[in-house]
């Protein structure tokens, strides 16, 4: 047997081993070295698609129940108690910043595919003189925005609420010359 064939079968034996003895597969308390960053992405890889996206609206974006169920597509009865499952069997702490430029490449490119699988759009736009992303759920309402600075750090920009003034069509009219937004 060669080398590497020994080594995959020891992967292979461990992994086996570690599957069968797992009786909670979604207990994951993070090393206590862990960066929190790294700690918050291994918890979402552990999750189905609906609900590493259902953890992302409520911990990440900071959306209500009736704002993820819209998005999920599902009714809020249906996603409170995915939710109060999720917060049963995860230990889930996103950051509130997020530095660097490869770690925000892995947070945005974690967080993004599962939105986008469940109909959540992106919108990039800048505010306040920086590049952000809107998140809009399957009715085009915005769910909240992330604001990259030049700095390379990733911030939740806004409330939800507030976010009424990125309609694409009054910022194209109030940037010509001359018009007065209407």
């Amino acid at each position: 047997m060669s080398r590497n064939t020994d080594v995959d079968k020891a992967l292979l034996t461990a992994g086996a081993t570690r599957l069968v003895l797992d009786t909670e597969p979604y207990a994951d308390p993070p090393p206590r070295d862990e960066d929190p960053l790294q700690a918050a992405l291994a918890t979402l890889t552990r999750l189905s698609a609906v609900e590493r996206a259902a953890l992302i609206l409520s911990e990440v974006l900071k959306c209500d129940t009736p704002d993820i169920a819209s998005a999920l597509g599902c009714s809020e009865e249906a996603c409170h108690q995915l939710l109060t499952a999720l917060s049963a069997r995860t230990t889930f702490a996103w950051p509130k910043t997020i530095t660097g430029p490869e770690n925000v490449a892995r947070a945005l490119t974690t967080i993004t595919p599962p939105l986008l699988r469940i109909g959540v759009t992106l919108q990039s736009h800048t505010l306040s003189n920086h590049s952000a992303t809107t998140f809009r759920d399957r009715s085009g309402r915005a769910l909240n925005a992330l604001v990259l600075t030049a700095g390379h750090t990733l911030t939740l920009a806004i409330n939800p609420d507030d976010l009424t003034h990125l309609d694409p069509v009054a910022e194209a009219q109030a940037a010509l010359p001359g018009t007065d937004g209407t």
